[in-house]
């Protein structure tokens, strides 16, 4: 993992008003959730089940569904235990779909700024919708067998993004999920 620092801000308002005033829209959020898994500072639930639960409440809210997801826009700071814990999750809350949705971390070009990675995740995500274009994860030379998803690595991917979810994991077990949807499509 390597650390980092910055900042980021997003402007999030309702969409008329800011179609009316003639500004770009990049992305609608849909909604968020969030879940604690805490076992210690360090330890979280194995299993995966409280963020899938999570996620899967998520899903259920906006009326999106697992094969609508096209994009994951991963938290994936490197470290072998959330990386597991994080393939864990997407997992069990995609099932069969969890290997066919692409999965990328932007914080092997940025590192990890801690406080600022969710909105840069955001940023990240919106402008990978709007441009169609899934940003790789860079400095990933040997994927761990348990994070056996549809890693982007090296390249960035031409896609169409209808939906991507962004991920968020904090030590004492905190989890954060949010779901954006293309407004442009």
């Amino acid at each position: 993992m390597v650390l980092s620092e910055g900042a980021c801000f997003l402007v999030l308002e309702r969409e008329e008003l800011a179609r009316s005033r003639g500004a770009r829209v990049y992305a609608e959020v849909l909604g968020g959730t969030s879940s604690c898994d805490a076992r210690g500072l360090y330890h979280f639930d194995e299993t995966g089940e409280a963020g899938a639960r999570a996620i899967h409440r998520l899903l259920e809210r906006t009326g999106v569904t697992v094969d609508q997801i096209d994009y994951v826009c991963a938290h994936a700071n490197s470290s072998p235990a959330f990386d597991r814990k994080e393939a864990l999750v997407l997992k069990r809350a995609f099932g069969e779909f969890a290997a066919k949705i692409p999965v990328s971390s932007i914080k092997g070009v940025l590192g990890h700024p801690f406080g600022a990675s969710g909105a840069f995740q955001t940023a990240a995500a919106a402008l990978a919708m709007q441009h169609s274009l899934i940003p790789p994860t860079h400095n990933l030379e040997d994927p761990d067998p348990e994070c056996d998803l549809d890693l982007v690595i090296g390249e960035p991917r031409p896609a169409t993004i209808r939906h991507a979810l962004i991920t968020s994991y904090g030590y004492g077990g905190v989890n954060a999920y949010l779901l954006l949807r293309n407004s442009n499509l």
